[in-house]
């Protein structure tokens, strides 16, 4: 585990010592480093606050600006039932979460699930620990789950634990399942689109698995990668339909129609139009049952001349696709990377 800042301490009661000048209050402050974390002026007057009121976090955050890891690793040693609580080292779940610290508050988050773990209540400890008041990253790894021998999927599980802890200002990555080497996970995803209400500042989300459905997104979004054997056709509609002006990297594996990939070409010509994707220079569309008919559809489209990068690897192109892909050589040429 890496050294660093510590998850945020809680909200400041009424009580205590006067915050430094020009602060109005302890909350106007966070709002403002949820806003902008990346003003560390801002983090040192939190710092100097926190400890004004005897809150050795803001020893922490102080010797994480200063770069002093001895320090750091002294605060978190002695303060360890506070700051790391049941992911201290050599604590019960210590082996189940990688954490990654930053202006003493944890930022990162790795949860990995092993047998006889209940993923859900994994990710609700690690949320309402006071050192994840300011999380950026958030990571859930399903491990070998298998879908087909359990009751309970503990993704799944895990995803309903997010949704349901309410807001996460502070979120602005998510990555949810594994990517198995050589194939993509069949574990089980499901509707997703509720991600914005409680994370309003996503801007990037990273999911592997099966029957991932996602009609709901938000401007913010920056970049998207859905990993599977099959994509719902509701997805992609959702996507076509959305607007996303800030979208500059999509992934999308189309998958087969025996996994569940319901996609049809009239869905990906909508999508291909570009017409809410306006920042996007990076598209996949890969793994894919329709890549003869994609070259058409590109050609036809604006988004293709936006684009930089266009990967279509592991579909399936038959002689007549790779002569279409010739005949329309002329409008892929401008690509960086094909």
């Amino acid at each position: 585990m890496s050294t660093g800042p510590a998850g945020p301490a809680g909200p400041a009661g009424p009580a205590g010592p006067a915050g430094p000048a020009g602060v109005r209050s302890l909350s106007a402050l966070e709002d403002a480093l949820l806003e902008e974390p990346g003003r560390a002026d801002r983090w040192q007057v939190y710092g100097d606050w926190l400890q004004l009121r005897g809150d050795p976090r803001g020893a922490l955050i102080a010797a994480h600006a200063q770069g002093d890891v001895q320090a750091a690793e002294g605060l978190l040693r002695e303060h360890a039932e506070e700051f790391l609580g049941p992911f201290a080292p050599g604590a019960e779940l210590a082996s189940s979460v990688a954490l990654g610290w930053g202006l003493g508050f944890w930022r990162r988050a790795v949860l990995c699930h092993h047998d006889g773990d209940d993923l859900d209540e994994l990710v609700r400890r690690v949320l309402e620990h006071p050192s994840a008041r300011f999380l950026e990253q958030l990571v859930v790894r399903s491990g070998d789950e298998e879908p087909a021998s359990v009751g309970r999927l503990p993704l799944r599980s895990a995803i309903e634990a997010l949704l349901q802890r309410g807001p996460l200002p502070s979120l602005r990555a998510v990555a949810l399942g594994d990517r198995p080497e050589g194939h993509s996970s069949d574990v089980p995803v499901g509707e997703l689109g509720g991600l914005w209400s409680i994370a309003p500042r996503l801007e990037r989300l990273e999911v592997s698995g099966r029957a991932i459905l996602l009609t709901r997104f938000s401007e913010r979004l920056r970049w998207l990668a859905l990993h599977t054997a099959g994509l719902p056709r509701a997805t992609l509609v959702g996507l076509g339909r959305a607007r996303l002006p800030a979208l500059q990297h999509l992934d999308l594996c189309l998958g087969a129609a025996v996994y569940g990939g319901t996609c049809t070409d009239v869905d990906l010509a909508r999508l291909l139009a570009g017409d809410g994707l306006h920042s996007l220079r990076w598209l996949g569309l890969r793994n894919s049952e329709l890549l003869d008919e994609l070259p058409t559809l590109l050609a036809a489209g604006p988004l293709l001349q936006r684009l930089e990068v266009l990967d279509l690897s592991h579909g399936i192109l038959t002689d007549a696709g790779a002569c279409e892909l010739i005949e329309w050589w002329r409008r892929f040429a401008h690509l960086e990377q094909l």
